[in-house]
This record gives C-alpha cells, structure tokens and sequence, in this order.
C-alpha cells in the first residue's frame, strides 16, 4: 500500500493501489467547473504530468503482447511484475516476467526497472486498456489479438488465397483443375493458415493502435515515488487517451475503479464514441467457429460431386420430369447435400458456442440494466468516496451526479455497445462474413474444381449437351458470391433467432428439452443453408442454360423467379442485419 503523496492544498489528496479494473490508484481533482467535456478534460488534468516529465509512458502492442500477453498471466490483485534480470534466470526458464515478490527487494528493484525502461516516454495515449485482472489471461490475449489484428489477418489471408490461385491458374489452366483433391488445401487451408498467423502475429507486422498504456507496464512497480506520481495521474491519463479499449467480462461493471475510467473518459470525450468495447468472448466464438468451419467444407467439398450424377439420375429414372427443371433439381439436391451432410460434425460445438454467446450477451444487458455505481465493489472502502467526488464534478450540472452515470450506463452504453457487438440474436454483419470466410474461400476450390469432376463433363451433366466448361463456371461462380454474401453469413442470425424461441417457448424449467430442440434447429439452420444455395445455384443454372440454348422468351420466366429471389434474399438480409 502506497503513501500518501504531497499535493498542493487546493487539492483533495487520494492515493492507493487499485485492485479493480486494471489495478491504477485515485488521484486528486481541482474545483469543478461547467459541464462540458473540455472543462471536464481541464478538471481531470493534474500538475503531475507537468511536474515529472517522462511519467506518462506508452508501450508498443507488439511490447504488450510478448509471451502470448504474459503480462495477465498473475490474474490476482496487483502484483508487482519485473523482467527477470539475466544473473537470476534459470537454464529452463525463458520468462520475461518475474513476480515482484520473488527474490531480494534489490533483485526486485532491478526487475522492475527493467520493465519500466521497455516503456516510452510519450505527449498522449493512442489506446488506454481497461479490464478487470480477474480475467482469464488467454481470453485478453485473443481479444486484443482480434482488436489489433483481425483486419490485418483478413487482408493478407485474402491476398494469399487470390496468390494461390492464379499461380495454380498459370500452371494447369483455368479448365485443368476439375476434379483434383489438392485444391481445398491450396485455396482454403493455406490462406486460412496465413489468418490465423498474422491474427497471432500480425501487431509485429502493422497496427494501426502504435501505442497502449498499461498500468503494469507504465507505472513502475517497486519505486514508490515513482509508483505514487503514475498512479495520482491516471485521471489525466485517461484524458490523454484517444481511444479506450474495454475488454469486457461480467465482471467489468462490478469494479468501481472500473466506473472511474469510463466516467472520465466519456465524460471528457463527450460520449462513448471513442470506446471500443470488446467483450472476451467474442474472439474465442470466431476462432472455433472458423476451424469447425474447415472441417465441414473438407467434408461437403467431396459431397458436390454428386450435382451431375443426380442430373444424370434424374433424366434417366424420372422421364416426366421436365428437362427444364433437371439442372435445377440435381443443383439443388446435390449442394443441399452437401452442405447439409458436411456442416453436422459442427453441430454440437455450434450449440455450445452459441448457447455460451447467448448467455454472455445476456448477462452483459443485465449488466448494464440493473447498473447502479453506488453497488460496485472497491477493495479500499475509502476509495468509495473518492470516486463519487469524481463523478460529482463530471456530472455536476445533474441533481444527482451518480443516479446521471447509472443513466448513462444503462442507455447510452448499450447503444455504443450494440454496434459494436450486435444483439443477443443478431450478430454484425461483418462478423458472420469473418466467420464463413472459410467457406468463402472454399468457392474457388469448387469453381476450378468443377464440383469434383472433369470440367468438360461437370459442364455437361449440369448445364445440358453442347456446354462449354466456361459456362458452367460462370453459374458456378454467380453461385458462390451470392451464398458468399447473401446466404452464408445468415446462418448464424438464423440459428440465434431459432435457438432463443426455444427457449422462449419452453422457458427455463425444461433445460434439457430446450437444449434438444436447440440441438434440432441448429440442424435445420445448416439445411436452410444448405437448401438456399441450392435454390441459387439451380435457378442460376437453369436461367443460364435458357438463355445459352434458347430465345429470350423461353427463358423470361427463368430471369423472373431468379430475379424475385434475389429481391426476397435481399429482404430478408435487410431484416436480419440492419432492423
């Protein structure tokens, strides 16, 4: 527990190591002063920034993240961290980090200056990280893995998966791929081996966040001097902030500490719009969600072979049914099959992740409904009426200062944070595109791979006599942008919307009837999938065999029902994404 330092008399005095949100102390505040938020900014800046340069200090992400975030791994209250100095590290120990209690206060000291000297010197913040320590290490390391890196991860696996291709193009051909087993792993597990590389990686490459600040990294942890001077200019800290990252838990809002940071920061930035609220669960959601992913496409990928055998089936056993419709049932039987078949070995992770989604979201509007700062914990009682003081000059054109925060986190915040996020049973559009990428990238392995078969008898066997390969690829490949973007990334909304009325038409005293019959929609989202693209897929090929082999009048009602689709799928992705 540190002393209390000396401030000018015109100041309250408050000091402590914090052990709530990410473990900073009090600080001092000036006489309060009108209620906007550059006078609320002026309130918040302290003379001991001015008084001691080179106290406001940065590091790099790449400098944060180092160990796989080995800076979380003590989850406990505080815990002074040094490098371990070279005379003390053993053969078999190759951590950076040392506990500060390990060793001879000498050894300590040595420890924690070399900690302190990997941090820079800086005029403002570019990201200050608020968190609860409590969380478990590994999720804060995925999530500001997705924060810095996901964009990064996306684009170069992107890049890598457009390489692969036109090299494998040059050397076989655009029609001399039909058939050949290697080009899942060319097009899809290569480029998404690079994702998750530079998703782990990535901040070593580029970032667009060059500097983070971090209470174990920026305020020197040995030195009481120094300790006391960083921990008194945290509230001018987090106004020197241009961006705060919440990585959030369900414990988050528990923490008064927690409350300070977002009260002075929003309050000084003029709403939460600078806030990236980053719940943990999100990341891990994504990334499982992706590997299932590759297992279903190695599965439905062998699956699509069966399209032509079905057309041919069909015209052999099933002499009345029109021509007309034959490439439009084998499409939809043979993609409907395989995406049906391929997608249940991720069933049962489909349904605990989801389920785990649905009930994190949840608590987190709990959270944030029920919100009252006055019934936050705060290891250090005294430390209460500090943080009230606080908001008392952040909010003091209000009649009641902390009923005003409780307003703001309560209505306000959500708001922010569903843009963010999304809802309980809605997810952002761009994060169900991340999710299927996989599945995105796999439409380049089915178009040069014509569905499994040679080309010349894929072309055949879908489109009719007389089809060129061309023509089969170009309605395969309509196919696979409109599942891409229309189709596949409605499978997770669906599921969410199907699994929480089973749980509102059951309610919670049938848990296990609810988790079957959540089990059983998850099985007919994949088929709804599955069914779509279908649809897609056959009346593209049927309105491109129309119009390829037949006038324009013929193949009007092709165009039509094509048309109408598009027009319904657009809808319904309208309502499932931005209503």
């Amino acid at each position: 527990m540190m002393s209390k330092p000396q401030l000018p008399s015109l100041l309250p005095m408050a000091s402590r190591a914090r052990s709530d949100c990410s473990t900073r102390s009090c600080s001092s505040f000036v006489s309060a002063m009108p209620s906007d938020k550059e006078e609320n900014a002026s309130i918040m800046r302290l003379p001991s920034l001015r008084r001691t340069p080179g106290l406001l200090r940065v590091v790099s992400p790449s400098r944060l993240l180092r160990g796989f975030a080995e800076v979380f791994r003590t989850n406990a209250d505080w815990k002074q961290v040094g490098y371990t100095p070279s005379h003390l590290m053993a053969p078999s120990y190759h951590s950076p980090l040392l506990l500060a209690e390990e060793g001879t206060p000498q050894d300590q000291h040595a420890a924690a200056d070399e900690v302190y000297s990997s941090s820079e010197p800086a005029e403002e913040v570019s990201a200050f990280i608020s968190h609860v320590w409590a969380s478990p290490r590994w999720r804060k390391f995925l999530a500001l893995c997705f924060y810095l890196n996901a964009t990064l991860a996306v684009t170069l696996a992107t890049f890598t998966w457009i390489f692969m291709m036109l090299v494998t193009t040059l050397v076989l051909g655009p029609f001399g791929m039909g058939g050949k087993w290697y080009l899942v792993l060319l097009f899809v597990y290569i480029p998404i081996s690079v994702f998750f590389i530079v998703f782990f990686w990535g901040h070593l490459l580029h970032t667009s966040v060059k500097d983070m600040w971090l209470d174990k990294l920026c305020i020197h942890q040995t030195r009481d001097d120094l300790k006391e001077k960083g921990v008194q200019a945290l509230p001018e800290i987090v106004v020197l902030s241009n961006r705060m990252i919440i990585l959030w838990d369900t414990q988050y809002f528990e923490r008064l500490w927690c409350c300070a940071e977002v009260a002075i920061f929003c309050s000084t930035k003029g709403g939460a719009d600078n806030v990236d609220f980053v719940p943990l669960w999100i990341a891990p959601w994504v990334l499982s969600s992706m590997v299932t992913g590759l297992l279903s496409i190695s599965i439905s990928e062998r699956l699509f072979s069966l399209i032509g055998s079905i057309g041919v089936y069909l015209e052999n056993h099933f002499e009345f049914i029109p021509k007309d419709f034959v490439p439009l049932l084998s499409q939809f039987g043979g993609i409907s099959a395989g995406f049906f078949v391929g997608s249940l070995p991720a069933v049962g992770f489909s349904y605990y992740a989801l389920r785990s989604k649905m009930r994190n979201h949840r608590k987190m509007l709990h959270t944030f409904a029920t919100f009252k700062v006055q019934n936050t914990k705060c290891k250090v009682e005294n430390d209460r009426a500090l943080v009230m003081d606080l908001l008392a000059k952040l909010y003091r054109d209000a009649v009641d200062p902390s009923e005003a925060f409780n307003r703001f986190v309560r209505k306000d915040l959500p708001c922010h944070v569903e843009k963010n996020v999304g809802r309980v049973k809605k997810i952002r559009y761009k994060l169900c595109l991340l999710i299927v990428l996989p599945l995105a990238f796999s439409s380049t392995a089915n178009i040069l791979g014509c569905d499994g078969i040679s080309c010349d008898v894929a072309a055949v066997e879908e489109l009719g006599p007389g089809a060129q390969p061309w023509q089969q690829m170009s309605a395969n490949c309509s196919a696979w942008l409109i599942g891409s973007f229309l189709i596949y990334p409605t499978t997770y909304p669906v599921m969410l919307m199907l699994m929480e009325s089973c749980e509102r038409a059951l309610g919670p005293d049938k848990p296990r009837k609810t988790a079957a019959l959540q089990v059983l929609s998850i099985i007919a989202s994949y088929a709804y999938m599955g069914i779509l693209e279908g649809i897609a897929a056959g009346l593209l090929n049927s309105t491109s065999d129309r119009i390829w082999h037949n006038s324009f009048s013929t193949s009007l009602p092709w165009c039509v029902a094509l048309s109408v689709f598009l027009v319904m799928l657009g809808a319904w992705n309208i309502y499932l994404y931005w209503l």
